[in-house]
């Protein structure tokens, strides 16, 4: 379900940007960035209940992101407010 909402605010992206919508760009970034985190989070959780403990800055170097791609706090060890600047 949540691969299809992340195809689906992608293909939404895509066309705000070719719209040159910047406060809608915006608004979907901050959604792709909300389904992005759940989906790590969920990701994470499912890993450590088969018995694979891992830190979400791990899975984000195992899974080749930019955590300030998805704007997860390094330092501090949570994710940021989608939205943010």
């Amino acid at each position: 379900m949540q691969v299809l909402a992340l195809i689906c605010f992608a293909g939404s992206l895509m066309l705000a940007r070719a719209q040159h919508s910047l406060p809608e760009l915006a608004r979907l970034t901050g959604c792709w960035r909300e389904a992005a985190q759940q989906a790590l989070a969920e990701l994470q959780q499912r890993l450590e209940a088969r018995g694979q403990p891992t830190d979400m800055a791990q899975l984000l170097r195992h899974l080749g992101i930019d955590p300030h791609l998805v704007r997860y706090d390094t330092e501090e060890q949570e994710f940021l407010p989608p939205n943010g600047t």
